[in-house]
């Protein structure tokens, strides 16, 4: 015996096509990379994220902006107020490629 969806499809295969083609630009959209991305996470890449998002919350950035840790977190810095600041994307990026 054959579950509902599965039944759906098999009489009505344009809708089945629909839905792929909907899941494959979603699975590419920014969304789907992310959420494919936090699924398949290690333990300490959860960890790391979590430690971002709890950063983010304590600075509230505007678009464009980025929450930097001026001592990072890789050598011994904090998610303390007093240890990050708000920087434009580019300068960001601009520090870490030192």
């Amino acid at each position: 015996m054959i579950g509902k969806t599965a039944k759906f499809y098999r009489e009505n295969p344009e809708n089945r096509k629909k839905h792929q083609e909907s899941s494959k630009k979603w699975n590419q959209s920014d969304k789907g990379k992310a959420y494919k991305a936090e699924k398949n996470a290690t333990p300490s890449e959860k960890k790391k994220h979590a430690t971002r998002v709890e950063a983010r919350k304590i600075m509230k950035a505007k678009p464009g902006q980025v929450v930097d840790h001026k001592k990072t977190l890789a050598k011994g810095g904090s998610n303390s107020k007093s240890n990050l600041r708000i920087v434009s994307a580019h300068t960001n990026n601009i520090k870490n490629k030192k």
